[in-house]
């Protein structure tokens, strides 16, 4: 596990510079928005029992299942469009490493 690290720092990177990844984020807090919009209009009309935050993270994971798959996806493609796939293949890394970086 110890090129696990590089890797992430290398995703990380090119995270962070692509436009994409600001879209989905901004799509994902959108969407978030309006679930706990929905849910403090709910708790303002009759009191529930339990806090609206817990209702909150109930419905986060819903969001999360589609956009990790998303930016993972782009991921691969980028990779395979610059052509550093066969590289990173071939490299002396896991693909546990590879996965989880």
């Amino acid at each position: 596990m110890k090129h696990f690290l590089t890797l992430l720092s290398h995703e990380v990177r090119m995270l962070l510079v692509s436009p994409s990844t600001y879209i989905v984020a901004m799509a994902f807090l959108a969407f978030m928005g309006f679930i706990f919009t929905g849910i403090l209009e709910q708790y303002s009309k009759a009191p529930q029992e339990l806090s609206p935050a817990i209702v909150f993270f109930q419905f986060f994971w819903f969001p999360v299942l589609f956009m990790v798959p998303l930016l993972t996806m782009k991921s691969l493609a980028e990779e395979r469009r610059l052509g550093t796939i066969e590289t990173l293949l071939t490299t002396p890394v896991t693909t546990t490493e590879v996965v989880l970086g």
